[in-house]
């Protein structure tokens, strides 16, 4: 009968740390998806953010959420973001700025967190083409990557122009400077094209669907190479909230060491438009 009883206690004891193990897992998967960290911003995503307005002068929107969980473990999450626009009055020049955060921790272990700032300059130089420039710093704990700084442009064309159907491609070429989480792996210099893809669809006044896929290849190796897609739907409640859901699906060739090849992101939040 000892024998049987401690046999028991072992097995209770093996299936209560499988659970406690289970409970933390499900925890931290909830938290990823509820906070919006965006695990896949080794390519900014800068189609979901543009304002398609015939409005002058400087507008914009904030967004984020914050969560607390407190079970098993504690869990803190936060994600936020500033994105500023402005339109010259003539139509032709447009500026874009954006700013992210996202912070993840789970008890005293912080679990991921990047920030990111970017300037991007729009200039019209036909109904059918404009001419862009781009810049901006980041990181990426969960990628490793201490500190990535990306400059370049390139022509945009619009392809499609309807009610409720818009499409426009791009051209870019960036040039790429990476510094490492990782002590022992050493900073790089890229040459990469940035040719995209993107289809905004408007089925009613209130809700908006983003659809933009990126390539970005190395000019001297071509086997190197990243592919990001991300769709975002926004709906909007009033004149100033919106409700966003977003997924992206991230494929990098030659990630940092310890990355996976294949990240995908869920994530909801709420925006609050500036004017």
């Amino acid at each position: 009968m000892v024998t049987r009883r401690t046999g028991n206690r072992q097995g209770q004891c093996y299936l209560f740390s499988y659970r406690k193990m289970k409970v933390r897992f499900c925890l931290l998967f909830c938290a990823l998806s509820l906070a919006g960290i965006d695990a896949s911003s080794q390519i900014v995503n800068i189609e979901a953010q543009r304002i398609i307005t015939d409005t002058t002068g400087w507008f914009g929107d904030i967004s984020g959420n914050f969560s607390f969980q407190q079970n098993v473990s504690t869990i803190y999450s936060f994600n936020g973001e500033v994105h500023v626009e402005n339109k010259s009055r003539n139509g032709k020049n447009l500026w874009l700025f954006l700013g992210n955060s996202g912070f993840l921790k789970v008890d005293s272990a912080n679990f991921a967190n990047n920030t990111l700032a970017l300037a991007l300059y729009n200039r019209k130089l036909s109904k059918v083409i404009r001419a862009e420039g781009v810049t901006a710093l980041f990181n990426n704990q969960i990628t490793n990557i201490r500190f990535r700084w990306i400059g370049g442009g390139g022509p945009r064309f619009k392809i499609a122009d309807l009610k409720m159907l818009k499409m426009y491609g791009a051209v870019w070429y960036l040039f790429e400077h990476e510094e490492s989480s990782l002590a022992e792996v050493a900073s790089k210099n890229e040459n990469r094209m940035s040719p995209y893809f993107t289809v905004t669809f408007t089925p009613f006044s209130n809700l908006k669907l983003v659809s933009t896929t990126y390539y970005q290849p190395r000019l001297d190796d071509f086997s190197d190479y990243r592919i990001l897609h991300v769709d975002q739907l926004k709906i909007d409640v009033s004149k100033k909230f919106a409700f966003t859901i977003d997924f992206s699906y991230l494929y990098d060739e030659f990630p940092q060491p310890d990355v996976p090849n294949k990240i995908l992101a869920l994530s909801t939040g709420v925006k609050y438009k500036l004017k």
